[in-house]
């Protein structure tokens, strides 16, 4: 009996143990698994809490990119081009914004002879205003007193325009379609030439601050959003 008993109460030992075993195992995976649930959900939320973030400092800088489109002054009418990056209009003196156009009488070399791309550039502009109804929004003003200017013709915004069909490069803005024109060999890249920025530093000391919108965040929310 006794041994009946010893027997029993070890094989009832037994079973407790391989219960406790069994019970102990689920409960240390559920801790774990608790635990890792917590971790997560504690990533999710933070994750969550960065994208609401992001979402409200875009909805604001739209808010203020709207506010300065109805602050922006606005001109419209007939352009006169001085060369391929600066106008005159309605009394103001227009620099275009984001872009930078060789000087007049700089020189390139175009299929190694020497052209004057300068004006070739110029006339390019030339074509993209003459005649037509040309809307220009002013943006504040460069170091030598011009404003800053986005024009657009009835079909295109010039500004890009210049850039894409290569007769200007980026300066601030427009990098994309300036390495689009630079990989088709559009324009000034299908020879060679300097930059104006350098030709200038080399040939009359001018210096002229990039001053490109989108050297900021409002030409991104700008063109994102269709501001202007």
């Amino acid at each position: 009996m006794l041994k009946k008993r010893l027997r029993t109460g070890w094989i009832i030992q037994d079973h407790l143990a391989g219960c406790r075993g069994l019970r102990q195992g689920p409960a240390m995976v559920w801790t774990k698994s608790f635990r890792y649930r917590r971790k997560r959900s504690g990533w999710l939320a933070r994750g969550r809490d960065v994208v609401i973030a992001f979402c409200m400092i875009i909805l604001l800088a739209l808010i203020v990119a709207r506010l300065q489109q109805g602050q922006a002054e606005t001109l419209a009418g007939q352009a006169k081009v001085i060369d391929g990056d600066s106008l005159v209009m309605e009394g103001h003196r227009l620099r275009l914004n984001g872009i930078d156009a060789p000087e007049f009488d700089q020189i390139c070399q175009m299929n190694t002879v020497e052209t004057a791309c300068g004006r070739l550039s110029a006339d390019y502009l030339r074509g993209l205003v003459h005649g037509r109804q040309i809307v220009c929004f002013l943006s504040g003003k460069d170091r030598y007193g011009r404003d800053l200017a986005e024009c657009k013709n009835d079909k295109l915004a010039i500004n890009l325009e210049m850039v894409r069909s290569g007769w200007a490069v980026a300066y601030g803005d427009y990098l994309s379609a300036e390495s689009n024109a630079r990989a088709e060999r559009a324009g000034l890249w299908a020879g060679q030439f300097d930059i104006p920025s350098q030709w200038r530093r080399a040939h009359n000391g001018r210096e002229e601050t990039i001053h490109g919108s989108s050297t900021g965040f409002w030409s991104f929310l700008n063109r994102l959003f269709g501001v202007r």
